[in-house]
């Protein structure tokens, strides 16, 4: 039985799914992040690649907390080519057979400092260099579609659910922290508060 994953290149970083039943690996320079699940006959085997073809770019990746989800997304570039590239967020979910299938695409002209799931898996929020944070929902069919793009006058570092799901906490420019909540029945998003702070 296969204990280990033999892998070429050196290893950015390999961590599980919240579930332990999958791992991924990321590996600097070849713009794709690797699924392995484990199978008690053969031990861990390659499920997908998520690709990234953007000039053999720097990625990050993702698990929801329930394991059913992974965002894979364009954290930096090698070689960026001109001003308007564009920077991809992935979204796999995992099929009833054990399969990763791509589910949708957030589209950013900025690199993409970070992308998380919410406590439940049903919205994802990225942050992204180009001065937005997107937030997609997930429909009860797996479907996902664009809620919110929150803009703002910097590009935006971070941006994180609350354990309520209700309201995001961004960080943008060098001393700037935006809290946003939900409003109409979680359809949009309006900014609450906006601090300011020293170095």
């Amino acid at each position: 039985m296969q204990n280990s994953i033999p892998l070429r290149g050196k290893i950015k970083r390999a961590f599980f799914s919240p579930d332990s039943s999958h791992v991924v690996v990321i590996v600097p320079g070849h713009g794709s992040a690797s699924i392995y699940g484990f199978n008690a006959a053969r031990g861990w085997i390659e499920k997908n690649i998520i690709r990234h073809d953007h000039n053999r770019p720097q990625i990050d990746a993702s698990f929801s907390t329930d394991g059913r989800h992974i965002v894979t997304f364009c954290c930096g570039c090698c070689c960026r080519a001109h001003g308007s590239a564009k920077y991809y967020a992935k979204i796999y979910g995992r099929t009833g057979n054990g399969n990763w299938r791509e589910r949708a695409i957030i589209t950013h002209t900025g690199p993409i400092r970070s992308a998380r799931f919410n406590a439940d898996g049903s919205h994802i929020v990225t942050a992204s260099a180009d001065g937005t944070a997107v937030i997609l929902g997930r429909y009860a069919d797996g479907s996902w579609v664009y809620k919110a793009i929150l803009k703002h006058s910097f590009a935006v570092r971070s941006a994180i659910f609350s354990v309520d799901s209700r309201q995001v906490v961004t960080v943008s420019g060098k001393h700037i922290v935006n809290i946003w909540r939900l409003v109409n029945a979680g359809r949009s998003l309006n900014e609450t508060m906006q601090a300011e702070f020293s170095p």
